[in-house]
């Protein structure tokens, strides 16, 4: 179990207005781990010791518009990953685009997206997660490969075609996306188990749905 510290509602406002981006646009960045270098006081809190940052990283996610329409790239930019360590421990800080600029939404223990990022480019791809189950793939010469096990439960040990991951995906949230009817009726927020128990939208709608005051922890899992 990870542990996520969630800023204010101010800053998970800014999250959810962020405009993700394709993988095609390539972040600035050093423009977004500004941010993460002036956070020093919340990872000295979070992480027990004064932290030293590591590598910054794009993290990318399952793209809406890719389930919409299999022709829609795969992946959007989700945020950019920044690690810091202290004390033997480990945090990323999250930071996205918002009005101009980079501002930091979250830091959550561990260095997931760094991790995830290197066993792909391993690979020769580029990693993505599929949030609504906890899932990290890799995207590489046309296919879908799983680097943790919640991916080798969705797509296989092989993985899949992009062609057949548009389906698996099609079937899991097309009648859950934003503007659908499931997001009108308020079901969209709070609902990170999956689809098999709780169907979810998409990461950015969930943290901006949330009432948050102070600094609140959340679970976050990482599996092999």
């Amino acid at each position: 179990m990870k542990l996520t510290l969630v800023a204010s509602l101010g800053v998970l406002a800014a999250l959810a207005l962020a405009t993700p981006a394709s993988a095609a646009d390539g972040p600035d960045l050093a423009a977004a781990r500004q941010p993460a270098t002036q956070a020093t006081a919340a990872l000295s809190r979070f992480l027990g010791g004064t932290p030293t940052l590591g590598s910054s990283v794009a993290a990318y996610q399952l793209n809406p518009g890719f389930v919409r329409s299999g022709s829609a790239p795969v992946t959007v930019l989700g945020y950019v990953a920044t690690t810091a360590t202290a004390n033997g421990r480990a945090a990323t800080v999250q930071s996205v685009q918002s009005g101009g600029g980079w501002t930091v939404v979250n830091i959550a223990s561990g260095d997931d997206e760094a991790a995830y990022a290197t066993k792909a480019a391993a690979l020769g791809g580029t990693a993505f997660t599929e949030p609504q189950i906890h899932a990290w793939y890799a995207l590489t010469a046309g296919r879908v490969v799983p680097l943790n096990a919640d991916a080798r439960t969705s797509v296989g040990a092989a993985g899949v075609t992009v062609a057949a991951y548009h389906a698996l995906v099609a079937g899991r949230y097309a009648d859950k996306l934003p503007g659908s009817a499931y997001d009108k009726a308020g079901m969209a927020g709070g609902l990170g188990t999956g689809p098999a128990e709780h169907p979810a939208t998409w990461p950015w709608y969930a943290l901006g749905g949330l009432i948050v005051l102070g600094l609140v922890g959340l679970p976050r899992r990482r599996k092999a």
